[in-house]
């Protein structure tokens, strides 16, 4: 639809008609050959990877509307996205260590609260 709105813009629609075809039919294509490979990658780690590309591009693009001056230009995009899949490393580990503390002090007061006759 992007393709065919610049088309349209820039009064050439067959052309970006005929481009937005093909690159469904490539894409498609892509997706079909690679599904099998993409399908054995872990969920989360995958949400994971695709939640840091949306947010860094997020980012990327929300600076250039508001006028940033990106160090290093398009490469900042590679800077934008380490830092992004670090801190959600980082936070994976850190609430994956809070929720094993509080499923084991529930565990621990647990037996206590079973000799309470109600």
């Amino acid at each position: 639809m992007i393709v065919v709105a610049f088309g349209v813009a820039a009064h050439a629609i067959a052309s970006a008609a005929v481009a937005a075809a093909a690159s469904l039919l490539l894409i498609g294509g892509l997706g079909a050959a690679s599904y099998r490979l993409v399908a054995r990658i872990p969920r989360r780690a995958l949400q994971m990877f695709v939640g840091a590309l949306l947010t860094t591009f997020g980012t990327f693009w929300a600076g250039e509307g508001l006028g940033v001056n990106w160090p290093g230009n398009d490469l900042s995009l590679l800077w934008l996205a380490a830092v992004y899949v670090a801190a959600g490393l980082v936070l994976v580990r850190v609430v994956s260590d809070w929720r094993r503390g509080t499923a084991q002090r529930s565990r621990v007061q647990q037996p206590a609260a079973e000799g309470v006759s109600r």
